[in-house]
């Protein structure tokens, strides 16, 4: 015995007494070695991993008492009480071995084992009681008194008749217990006489303990008529949920219930007994509830095979489980680039998805297939992604062909893709979108440009800002100027939307404006200024001269502290060195920034005094 062992080995006093060492015990070790303290068992390893359990068990034993406590160890079962009485003094190992081998404890028929979390199941060493049947009485016979009292709440009893799959639970009416506790007998409902004899089996649970079971055969009542036939079933049929039975003569509802095994097949699978609760019986025929069979994605084949009275002849009966009906479009609608789809039932993204065809016809023109995408699902309703249809400068008519489920019936969805205009001056160009819906941001932030001048090779233009004009629905988009000359040059902007070709574009004309003086020019005293026109922002230098002497102003920027940004005026001239008479004039315009100029002279006019 080991020192763990002999240090949990408890006496009457809940103290720890040492048993002196041995050989190797010649006893059959138990399944689960422990103290039993009235039927609970406290298990050797259990006490070992949790100590608490040891204070439970001293503390029940203080309140059971010695006579209650029985040693289920390796070197046997006795109850320790008795074997102290039987051997007084020190404890003697070779004398405890001899007397579990004489005197073997019998563990209570309510055994349980106590776990450390407070839980209690069967003791799997007790032993199950015997029982006996007979009409209306069971007898349950324990090896020893159960620790407690039993009462009916403690017996769970089943009943069965003919053999049958459809057991009712009983309750007992009464209970009795003979003067040693060690019978127990329980009152339950007679059961009548049939024209057959009948089977009856009763099972019997007692607390945690597993079921014992016995049965008896119920004489047919007396008749002195010819011999009662047995009933034979003729035809069965079935619906799902449903199964009917015509027997070939009327069946009272014990017979009908009892008596059927039924056992259900679907697609050719293994058999699983079914339950059935009757319905309705009325004369032959008899109408049984069986569980349904749910649909699934595909269709099932279910076949009842039906036994009678445990006769050999087995009666079958098939039907289909349709397939859970595929969703149905219910209506379609589209704009450009999403198609939203209701169906007739909530739908998840695998089910809108698959078997999903989508072809999209422009202007009634060739037929494309689309790939859809699905990018929002709330029940019925599903929100397709699909590609954009560009703008172009004429209306387009877009449909939309759906097919679901490869069903022949088309789902149609249509709209327009309004024409744009595209309009252009030097630095920005205009789209506008004659659609009466507001521009998305998406949309117009897509656009990409092209630039070509005086019909050469267009080059890409990356537009730095764009501003959104939603009353007229329109998008102004910043680009590089294109730098004027003196020469006329033709700017053209083509607009695309993600495609090779050209939405649409817009083209016009740049060029520098020369620079001119109004005539006639007359300078007198009064009159010190010459006025004129030019480039907007370039710089204006005006020469005056007699022939002899010549003066300037100070250069004056066209546009600046003017009414229009095409004109200028000149600072007052000293014209002290000027000889009055007929002068002439000559204007330089500059752009200092990058050496543009252009001068004319040849301008006429007088000095006056």
């Amino acid at each position: 015995m080991s020192k763990a062992t002999k240090k949990l080995l408890i006496t009457a006093s809940a103290s720890v007494f040492l048993m002196a060492a041995t050989s190797a015990p010649i006893f059959a070790a138990p399944s689960n070695p422990g103290y039993y303290v009235g039927n609970q068992k406290y298990l050797l390893s259990d006490i070992a991993a949790n100590p608490s359990l040891l204070v439970q068990l001293n503390n029940n034993l203080n309140t059971k008492g010695l006579s209650s406590f029985i040693a289920d160890l390796p070197e046997g079962r006795l109850n320790y009480a008795q074997f102290m009485a039987a051997n007084p003094g020190k404890l003697n190992l070779s004398a405890f071995k001899t007397f579990a081998a004489a005197h073997p404890a019998v563990i209570p028929a309510d055994a349980v084992i106590v776990r450390p979390d407070g839980r209690e199941e069967r003791d799997p060493d007790s032993p199950l009681p015997g029982i006996s049947v007979q009409n209306g009485l069971i007898t349950i016979s324990f090896g020893s008194a159960p620790s407690s009292t039993p009462t009916i709440k403690d017996f769970v009893v089943t009943q069965s008749v003919y053999g049958g799959s459809n057991p009712q639970v009983i309750v007992p009416s009464g209970l009795q217990l003979n003067a040693d506790g060690t019978v127990v007998s329980l009152s339950v409902p007679t059961i009548a006489a049939t024209d057959i004899a009948q089977s009856i089996v009763y099972t019997v649970a007692y607390k945690l303990s597993s079921t014992v079971s016995a049965g008896f055969t119920l004489a047919a009542k007396p008749t002195t008529e010819q011999p009662v036939e047995q009933a034979v079933i003729s035809t069965v049929s079935a619906v799902n949920g449903t199964i009917t039975v015509n027997f070939n003569k009327p069946v009272t509802v014990a017979e009908a219930t009892y008596s059927m095994k039924i056992s259900r097949s679907i697609d050719g699978g293994a058999g699983t007994t079914e339950i059935p609760s009757l319905v309705q019986a009325s004369g032959n025929t008899v109408i049984f509830k069986v569980a349904e069979v749910g649909q699934t994605a595909a269709k099932q084949s279910v076949v009842y095979s039906l036994s009678y009275l445990n006769g050999t002849t087995i009666n079958t009966v098939g039907f289909t489980v349709a397939k859970i009906p595929d969703a149905v479009i219910n209506s379609a609608s589209a704009v450009n680039g999403t198609i939203t789809v209701i169906f007739d039932k909530a739908v998840s993204i695998a089910e809108a998805t698959k078997g999903m065809m989508i072809i999209r016809s422009i202007n009634g023109g060739q037929v494309s297939t689309e790939a859809p995408l699905p990018i929002e699902v709330s029940g019925n309703t599903v929100t397709f992604k699909v590609n954009e249809v560009q703008f172009t400068d004429a209306d387009q008519s877009v449909v939309y062909s759906l097919s679901y489920q490869n069903q022949t019936a088309y789902n149609t969805a249509s709209f327009t893709v309004a024409k744009i205009i595209v309009s252009a001056v030097n630095g920005s160009v205009t789209v506008k979108f004659t659609t009466v819906e507001t521009v998305s941001e998406a949309i117009y932030q897509n656009l990409k440009f092209k630039q070509s001048i005086d019909g050469m090779t267009s080059t890409n233009v990356t537009a730095t800002s764009s501003v959104l004009d939603s009353v007229n629905n329109s998008v102004t988009y910043t680009v590089p100027a294109v730098q004027k000359l003196y020469t006329e040059q033709s700017v053209t902007y083509s607009v695309y939307n993600g495609g090779s070709t050209a939405v649409g574009s817009a083209a016009f004309t740049i060029i520098l404006k020369s620079p001119t003086i109004n005539t006639p020019v007359d300078l007198n005293n009064n009159h010190k200024i010459v006025t004129g026109t030019g480039e907007p922002g370039f710089k204006i230098k005006v020469t005056i001269s007699d022939g002899i002497h010549s003066v300037e102003n100070p250069e004056v920027i066209v546009g600046v502290n003017e009414t229009a940004d095409d004109k200028f005026t000149t600072a007052n001239f000293n014209l002290s060195t000027i000889a009055s008479g007929p002068i002439t004039l000559t204007v330089t315009q500059r752009d200092t920034d990058n050496g543009r100029e252009q001068t004319i002279s040849g301008i006429t006019g007088t000095r006056s005094p």
